[in-house]
């Protein structure tokens, strides 16, 4: 039981870890062009 839940956590913490930034860049790249849209 321990091991799944340590893999579990592996596998969360490993998803965050490259989730967390792909939204974030994704966010950051969507941002521009709604920005030059806006005209700031």
């Amino acid at each position: 039981m321990p091991r799944s839940l340590t893999g579990l956590d592996l596998a969360s913490v490993l998803t965050s870890l490259v989730v967390l930034p792909a939204v974030a860049g994704a966010a950051l790249l969507l941002r521009r062009p709604l920005d030059d849209l806006k005209g700031a």
